[in-house]
């Protein structure tokens, strides 16, 4: 268990480390906008979709991501996501002139805190390829021969997954807060701007890939 355990929050960690997702970028946006907490909750529930879906990887279910059907959908459900979380960057109005450019961080927006990590958990859970991803390692996890794996190993490996994930974006918001402390907010909005564009560009890319897939 304390094998499989370990396992989960290594893969977990590394596997959270690339920032191209609308989980890193709402993250990032979040702690560019000194908003730590509301950042850190939205990995938390991303953490918490991820670990479920290498729960199920373990249980056996990786089978349900061999469907023909299951590849071109999550490119549509990414194009979607993208596309609207880009331009909930790209669009966003600000409204805060008494802040303007003082560093002090402005009032809050985003309601119950505690909100926050539904967000990050439902723009994770809804991409069923990763539970291909999570079932590929899984597979590493039995090739490793040091855990056996049985039904209840998801439960330590999930819980691994979870952590490792949200461990990696509180790093991360560790970074964001070390290297931005000076930074204006006026050029914070201008990144803000940018990432949402990009994401936005990536989310068109996806959507040729899916109707390529059609």
């Amino acid at each position: 268990m304390l094998t499989a355990l370990f396992f989960g929050l290594v893969m977990g960690f590394l596997g959270a480390i690339p920032v191209a997702g609308p989980v890193s970028a709402m993250v990032i946006e979040r702690a560019l906008d000194k908003r730590f907490l509301a950042g850190f909750l939205v990995a938390v529930g991303s953490a918490l979709a991820e670990g479920a879906y290498a729960f199920l990887a373990v249980l056996g279910f990786s089978t349900f991501a061999e469907r023909p059907w299951v590849a071109p959908a999550s490119k549509a459900v990414a194009a979607v996501v993208l596309i609207g979380v880009g331009l909930s960057f790209a669009l966003r109005k600000h409204t805060e002139p008494a802040h303007e450019d003082d560093g002090t961080p402005p009032p809050s927006r985003d309601g119950s805190l505690w909100r926050q990590w539904f967000i990050g958990f439902s723009v994770t859970i809804v991409n069923p390829t990763l539970l291909a991803t999570w079932g590929a390692a899984a597979s590493m996890l039995v090739a490793s021969e040091w855990v056996a794996l049985e039904p209840m190993t998801g439960v330590p490996f999930g819980v691994g997954v979870a952590a490792g994930a949200a461990g990696w974006f509180g790093l991360l918001i560790l970074i964001v807060k070390r290297f931005t402390r000076d930074i204006k907010p006026s050029s914070v909005r201008r990144i803000i701007k940018w990432i949402g564009w990009a994401l936005v560009g990536l989310g068109g890319w996806m959507a040729i890939l899916f109707i390529r897939a059609l």
